[in-house]
């Protein structure tokens, strides 16, 4: 068996998928399309769009399969669009810095 690298867009989606993202799923439901590339545009630079309704159902999922309660605090933001896109960042940053918080993850990343 040919072992190959993987470029960490792939394992992300990978991951989720394992973890019980349904991408079918939430293309229909959404209108989105997912596939491993929409990711390379954080990962690196790219000519692709970024696909930020895409993003931000990946994020609500995994936030909420961390903390089922979550539901409850997204409800008057999701699905986020013009008017409720900063109310959902904030959210997702406030979260993120709670799980951080308590170890459960850390992101070498800038939150604002």
């Amino acid at each position: 068996m040919a072992v190959r690298n993987l470029k960490d867009y792939e394992v992300l989606l990978m991951n989720a998928t394992l973890l019980g993202f349904d991408a079918v799923y939430y293309s229909k439901q959404y209108g989105i399309i997912f596939s491993k590339e929409m990711f390379k545009q954080y990962f690196q630079y790219t000519k692709h769009r970024a696909n930020n309704k895409g993003m931000a159902t990946f994020l609500y999922f995994l936030l909420t399969s961390i903390n089922d309660e979550l539901k409850f605090g997204f409800k008057s933001c999701w699905f986020p669009d013009t008017s409720t896109i900063k109310e959902f960042k904030e959210l997702c940053v406030d979260e993120i810095r709670v799980l951080e918080n308590k170890h459960i993850v850390h992101l070498p990343l800038t939150l604002t």
